[in-house]
C-alpha cells in the first residue's frame, strides 16, 4: 500500500475503530463508574496472604442489567449488591481473561448501586513490584509496600481498575500494633485494639487506582526543609542510607517552575516521598506520597551526571501532579500523555535551575534512536492486558519527549506554552486524549498529523537531500527497513547561498516533494539545532554547509547523525571521517 499525506490520520482512525469494537472485551462499560470507595485491608508484614473488604458506590448513567469490576489474584468469599435498599447476594463467579467479573442481574440497574466484596489475596514476593509486596531491606521486620501501575490495583482489592475512571478513596488498614502505615492521605482515627491497631485515613480526592498507595512497616522520618510544601521523606528502618539534603529544594523548585509556566497551582495539600528498595522502579508519582529506589539517590562524590539524573528524576515524579493526577490519560493507549509530557518538563526544570549541570537532558531522541526500530512497539496501539504494555522500554520517556521538543521547534515556545495551559485548564481533574491535546493547536499547523505519524507508527525517518533536474528534493524513508511508512514531519533548514543564512520551515509529508525557493547550488543543512526526530543524509552534491556558519549545537547534531548513518551503512567511513575531522578541527 502507498501511503499518502494524512496517512497517520487514516492508521489512526482504523486504530480507534478496532479499539471501539473491542472496547466492551477488555474495558468495563463507561455506563458503570465509582465515585466512592471504601476499603479495609488487615495485614500482616511476614505473612503471606492479607483481607479484606471493599464497598463499592456505583454511578449508573445509563440502565443496564448487569455489574461489573476487576479482580486479580483475590478469592471473593463474599459479594452483595444493595439496590433501592434491597440486598442481594451475588453468584462469587472467576474474572473473564481481562480481570473483568460480571455479574449479569435479571433486572436493570439505575442511578445507583452498591457492592460490597469480602476478599482474600496473596502478598508478592520481594521486589516483585505488584499489587502488594515486600520491599528489599537489609535486616528486619518487612516492610509492605503497593505498586498499582499499571492495572495493578485489582491484585490489592476489588475496583473498576481503570485510568478512566476517578475515585473517591477511603482506606482502613487493621495492622499489628508497634507498626506504622502510609498512604496518600494523613490518618484521621487510630484504635487500639489488643495486639493490632485500626488506621482510618482520610478520604482522598477523586484519583485513579494507578496512583493509590500503601506502606506497612517501621520508617524513620525526615522532614523535607524548604520544599514550600508540607512534605516529609519516610525510608525503612532497616535501609541504611541517608535522604538526600537537596530533596526540599528540589520539590520546591520543580513545584514552582510548573505552577508557573502552567498557570495551574499545586492542587495537594503536602507532597511526601517513601524511599526504599522498590525493585525495578526508579521511581513512581503516587499522589502526596511518591515513591523514589534507593538506588536512585547520589552519593556523596556523585558525577555530575548521576546528579542530573537524580534531579530530572524528581522533576519527572513531581511533574506527574499535572500530567498524571490533574489531568489523567483515558486509557493506557495514551499513555504518553502521562510520561512523556512529565518527562518534557522534568528536562526544562533541570535546565532552568542547573544550566551547568543539565548533561542528562540533551537531545533524547539519540537514547530513542537506539531502541525504536521496525520491530518496536508503536507508543499508540491497542492495549487491552499489562502484556500489551511490555517491550516499550524507555520510549515514553525518550521518544514521546522528543517528539514534544521537535512539536516546540514547530509551533514556536510560546504557542506551545499556550496551549499546554489550556490543555491543563480544560482537563483538570478529568481525563485527555492525545485528540484533545492535538486539537488546541491551529489546522494550518498540522500538529494532529504531525503527532499521530510519530506515535502510531514504530521506528523513525531517514529524510534524504537529492538533486532531480537541477531541482532539489526532500523525500523521506523508513531508517531501518524498506517498509512503506511516511511520517508527516516538521522541518527546520538552514539555507547558505553563498552570502547569508537563512531559516527556511517547511511539512515534509509525501515520499518526496521540491525543496521550493532554494537555489540548486545552495548548501541546505537539515535539522541544525538537532531536535528533529529523523536522521538525514545529503546526497545532492552540492556544497557543504559552511562550519564557520554553524553553531555548536549545529556541529553536535552534525556529527552524532553522521556517526548513526555510517553504521548503518548509509555512508561510507572515509567520508565520514574527513566530515569528523573537519569538525574537530573547529
Amino acid at each position: 500500500m502507498t501511503y499518502k499525506s494524512g496517512v497517520a490520520s487514516l492508521v489512526l482512525l482504523m486504530v480507534l475503530f478496532a479499539h471501539s469494537v473491542l472496547a466492551a472485551d477488555y474495558r468495563i462499560a463507561k455506563a458503570l463508574s465509582v465515585p466512592q470507595q471504601q476499603i479495609t485491608l488487615t495485614i500482616t508484614p511476614g505473612e503471606h496472604t492479607f483481607s479484606g473488604e471493599t464497598k463499592l458506590t456505583y454511578k449508573i448513567s445509563q440502565p443496564v442489567d448487569y455489574i461489573a469490576y476487576h479482580s486479580l489474584g483475590l478469592t471473593l468469599e463474599q459479594v452483595e449488591l444493595t439496590y433501592q435498599d434491597k440486598q442481594v447476594l451475588l453468584p462469587v463467579i472467576a474474572a473473564d481473561e481481562f480481570d473483568i467479573v460480571r455479574h449479569d442481574l435479571p433486572f436493570k440497574l439505575e442511578e445507583s448501586a452498591e457492592l460490597t466484596i469480602r476478599f482474600t489475596g496473596l502478598v508478592g514476593e520481594q521486589d516483585s513490584v505488584q499489587g502488594l509486596y515486600e520491599v528489599g531491606g537489609d535486616d528486619g521486620p518487612p516492610t509492605l509496600f503497593t505498586q498499582f501501575q499499571e492495572m495493578e490495583a485489582r491484585r490489592v482489592f476489588p475496583a473498576v481498575d481503570d485510568p478512566g475512571i476517578k475515585t473517591e478513596f477511603t482506606l482502613t488498614v487493621d495492622i499489628p500494633a508497634g507498626l506504622q502505615a502510609l498512604h496518600n492521605t494523613r490518618p484521621i482515627e487510630t484504635q487500639q485494639q489488643g495486639s493490632r491497631q485500626l488506621i482510618r485515613f482520610a478520604p482522598t480526592s477523586k484519583i485513579n487506582t494507578d496512583v493509590l498507595a500503601l506502606a506497612v512497616g517501621e520508617f524513620n522520618a525526615t522532614e523535607l526543609g524548604g520544599a514550600g510544601v508540607p512534605a516529609t521523606a519516610y525510608m525503612p528502618k532497616n535501609v541504611r542510607q541517608s535522604v538526600p539534603a537537596e530533596l526540599g529544594t528540589l520539590i520546591h523548585q520543580s513545584i514552582n517552575y510548573l505552577s508557573e509556566h502552567l498557570d495551574a497551582p499545586f492542587p495537594y495539600d503536602r507532597l511526601d516521598f517513601f524511599i526504599a528498595p522498590i525493585g525495578t522502579l526508579a521511581g513512581m508519582e503516587n499522589v502526596s506520597l511518591i515513591a523514589l529506589n534507593t538506588n536512585q539517590l547520589p552519593g556523596t562524590d556523585a558525577s555530575p551526571e548521576a546528579l542530573c539524573r537524580f534531579r530530572k528524576l524528581i522533576a519527572h515524579e513531581v511533574a506527574h501532579t499535572w500530567f498524571g493526577h490533574n489531568v489523567t490519560m483515558q486509557w493506557y493507549d495514551d499513555y504518553w500523555l502521562n510520561e512523556s509530557f512529565s518527562e518534557f518538563f522534568a528536562a526544562k526544570v533541570v535546565t532552568h535551575y542547573y544550566p551547568d549541570n543539565d548533561t542528562c537532558t540533551y537531545t533524547p531522541q539519540i537514547s530513542a534512536f537506539d531502541g525504536d526500530n521496525d520491530s518496536a512497539p508503536a507508543l499508540k496501539r491497542i492495549i487491552m492486558d499489562r502484556a500489551d504494555n511490555e517491550g516499550i522500554g524507555g520510549l515514553y520517556y525518550t521518544k514521546g519527549r522528543a517528539l514534544l521538543h521537535m512539536l516546540e521547534a514547530h509551533v514556536g515556545d510560546a504557542m506551545l506554552k499556550q496551549v499546554m495551559r489550556q490543555y491543563i485548564d480544560a482537563h483538570q481533574g478529568g481525563h485527555a486524549t492525545t485528540a484533545d491535546f492535538t486539537g488546541l493547536f491551529p489546522n494550518a499547523l498540522r500538529v494532529d498529523e504531525i503527532v499521530n505519524s510519530f506515535l502510531t507508527q514504530p521506528g523513525y525517518p531517514l529524510i534524504t537531500l537529492s538533486k532531480q533536474n537541477d531541482k532539489l528534493v526532500l523525500s523521506q524513508q523508513s531508517f531501518h527497513d524498506d517498509a512503506d511508512r511516511r511520517w508527516t514531519i516538521p522541518l527546520q533548514l538552514k539555507i547558505w547561498d553563498g552570502h547569508k543564512v537563512r531559516i527556511q520551515r517547511l511539512i515534509l509529508s509525501e515520499a518526496s516533494q521540491l525543496l521550493p525557493q532554494v537555489g540548486a547550488q545552495d548548501a541546505v543543512l537539515i535539522d541544525p539545532e538537532g531536535v528533529g526526530y529523523f536522521r538525514y543524509i545529503d546526497r545532492s552534491a552540492n556544497p557543504r554547509f559552511p562550519i564557520e556558519q554553524r553553531t555548536m549545537a549545529d556541529r553536535l547534531a552534525d556529527m552524532d547523525n553522521q556517526e548513526a548513518l555510517t553504521k548503518m551503512g548509509q555512508l561510507g567511513y572515509t567520508r565520514y571521517i574527513q566530515g569528523l575531522t573537519e569538525l574537530l578541527r573547529t
